[in-house]
């Protein structure tokens, strides 16, 4: 079944908090640009490589909202990265921004959910290039910016 870049999205955010890496790397192209935490990322094994760092014990979910699909790229950050990411000229493509909440639970251990936070752990504005292909849209390049962290 064919998905939009919107529900590609969610999928991929969905696949990240279920931890299941192997269908999120499916969604990028392979030589995917995704910046993540600061850290710029180049290609489906380096990405993987990099989530399968993650904490054991963490549990995170991902929410996203506020999307915008469009072509326009003027955003200064977009723009900082623009020589890193190398988009196949003449591919179709598509441009997304979107609002990012995350919440964050170091170590559920034995105890059942509902899980007790304080709140969010950071608010971030994620940028989103992405292209279609004879499998369907893929993300070729992702910026995830954090405005805001919260307080513990």
């Amino acid at each position: 079944m064919p998905h939009t870049p919107e529900q590609q999205l969610v999928r991929f955010f969905h696949f990240l908090d279920a931890r299941r890496y192997d269908r999120l790397i499916e969604l990028m192209t392979p030589d995917v640009y995704w910046l993540r935490q600061g850290q710029p990322h180049r290609g489906r094994e380096q990405v993987l490589h990099t989530l399968q760092g993650r904490h054991a014990g963490m549990l995170v979910r991902h929410v996203v909202s506020n999307v915008v699909c469009d072509d326009d790229e003027r955003d200064p950050a977009w723009q900082a990265h623009a020589q890193a990411i190398d988009i196949e000229g003449g591919a179709q493509s598509v441009f997304t921004s979107n609002y990012l909440t995350a919440y964050r639970f170091d170590d559920p251990a034995d105890q059942p959910p509902p899980w007790r936070i304080r709140g969010p752990h950071k608010f971030s504005v994620v940028h989103t290039r992405f292209v279609r292909t004879g499998d369907g849209w893929r993300i070729a390049a992702q910026l995830m910016l954090p405005e805001f962290v919260f307080d513990d």
